[in-house]
């Protein structure tokens, strides 16, 4: 978590998923005075989160469905609630090994999030918060390489210290 708050300046957190939501259970601030407010033991749906759907891509299609109600409950004005259009967007996560949202959890805010590799399947995940106007010259792809990067290095340890 301090590496990618060092690297991306913007909000981080780590939360785990319990049911159908994210608990958020640690976090370090952005330096900025714009950011997101996210106190640690809130929990909101995995399916309207970056860190969420991060987690959920790392399941088989089965069991995300399950994850996934049929009557979404919108969190914003933005929020996707139409339950095939969501897990697309967790197919696509799967594929890009990071997962992102845009004004669905926070207006004003887009995240991007990677699940971690410390469970089969994965429970964990971290995820960067950062105010849409500071996304620009390059920000969006800073933060999306520092997580991957950081995930990369976890599933590397992660296998060394199995195969030990």
């Amino acid at each position: 978590m301090d590496e990618i708050s060092a690297a991306t300046e913007e909000t981080v957190n780590l939360g785990r998923l319990d049911g159908l939501s994210i608990i958020y259970t640690g976090k370090r601030e952005s330096v900025h005075p714009l950011r997101m407010h996210l106190p640690v033991g809130r929990r909101l749906p995995a399916y309207a989160t970056a860190l969420g759907r991060a987690v959920l891509a790392e399941m088989p299609a089965e069991s995300r469905s399950a994850l996934v109600p049929d009557q979404i409950e919108a969190l914003t004005p933005h929020t996707v609630v139409e339950k095939d259009k969501v897990l697309g967007i967790i197919e696509d996560a799967e594929r890009l090994g990071y997962a992102t949202e845009s004004d669905e959890s926070c207006v004003g805010v887009r995240c991007f999030g990677v699940a971690l590799p410390f469970s089969r399947p994965a429970v964990d995940g971290l995820s960067v918060a950062v105010p849409i106007s500071r996304l620009d010259n390059g920000r969006q792809d800073l933060i999306i390489e520092t997580l991957l990067s950081v995930k990369a290095r976890l599933t590397l340890e992660q296998a060394n210290s199995m195969a030990r």
